[in-house]
């Protein structure tokens, strides 16, 4: 179908918009240690991964080329969003990946009368979706 060149400027305002999708999905596990899980996922692409064993508050990503990224927790881990620094070709962003809510959960981790507890917690973000 032919638009008259009237039309034309009209119909390219209305076109939608072309934006990345970013899926952050996190688990941060505390027990005897710390680790941490996240993905980041670009459009369906899985462009970024974390797994991080220690007491730390930053960690640094896996990432195809042309990406990098890092993950940052407070001290406050369970209330607190988790910060992310997030390279790509096209810009830097720096987001706050929220907790998720009613995500947190904690059980005996050691087994049967051995007091000691374990606590997981999930941080989920969707941004520009």
């Amino acid at each position: 179908m032919m638009l008259p060149k009237s039309l034309l400027p009209l119909s390219i305002v209305f076109l939608p918009c072309a934006q990345a999708c970013l899926e952050v999905v996190g688990t941060l596990f505390v027990s005897h240690s710390t680790s941490w899980n996240v993905q980041l996922k670009d459009d369906g692409v899985q462009t970024c991964s974390f797994n991080c064993n220690a007491w730390t508050t930053t960690c640094d990503a896996s990432c195809n080329d042309g990406y990098k990224a890092k993950w940052t927790t407070t001290t406050d881990w369970r209330h607190q969003p988790g910060k992310l620094h997030y390279d790509t070709p096209h810009g830097s962003y720096d987001l706050d990946v929220p907790v998720e809510d009613g995500s947190e959960v904690t059980y005996n981790c050691c087994g049967g009368n051995v007091p000691c507890q374990c606590t997981q917690i999930t941080y989920r973000g969707n941004f520009w979706c």
